[in-house]
């Protein structure tokens, strides 16, 4: 089986794929779409990609490109969905969801609620995330393959969107300089900001 792998470059879905053998090209590039075309990839896996997949490349790929998100879709799409949870009080998690055109838009096919712990770090909730989207892919890989889903489409009337640059603006007015800072202290400074 031929994958293309966006993002990432070490991780155990990457592991997983090299134990069975698969022609991977993996990369965290911006790709054209010949380069794709000439790859020839039966599925695209986005994960950690910090580039926007053009429509010709979603048309052309369509239900065979997934996006692992470390959020619990429709909340939260787009950058640092762990500090985004937490800022909101908004569910926590992972999704599994198909690429379209939008941002973090696409029908979902598995998700997974995550809980943090207060005295945890930022870094320490990312870490959590990321181990829990790596698993929930890898255990539901074969489903994937084989069409053994619900698929759900996202609510167009909830969920929210933060940007790169939100995401600056929001750690500067918090005075969030590092990943370090625990969860509660996070909480104390929105208490304190109010």
């Amino acid at each position: 089986m031929k994958i293309l792998f966006l993002g990432y470059q070490k991780n155990s879905i990457i592991d997983f794929y090299k134990s069975k053998n698969y022609d991977l090209c993996i990369t965290s590039d911006k790709l054209t779409f010949e380069q794709i075309r000439d790859f020839e990839p039966e599925w695209i896996i986005s994960y950690g990609y910090q580039h926007i997949i053009k429509k010709n490349i979603v048309d052309e790929y369509k239900d065979r490109i997934l996006n692992l998100h470390i959020s619990f879709l429709p909340w939260n799409g787009g950058v640092s969905p762990n500090l985004w949870s937490v800022v909101t009080n908004t569910k926590k998690g992972v999704t599994i969801h198909f690429l379209d055109e939008g941002i973090d838009t696409g029908d979902i096919l598995f998700q997974e609620e995550v809980f943090f712990d207060n005295t945890k770090t930022l870094q320490d909730s990312y870490n959590l995330l990321r181990n829990k989207i790596e698993k929930l892919f890898i255990d539901n890989w074969e489903n994937i393959m084989y069409n053994n889903y619900k698929r759900m489409k996202q609510s167009t009337n909830l969920g929210s969107y933060h940007s790169k640059k939100q995401t600056r603006q929001l750690m500067e007015k918090l005075n969030i300089t590092e990943w370090s800072i625990s969860i509660g202290d996070v909480l104390g400074r929105i208490k304190n900001d109010r």
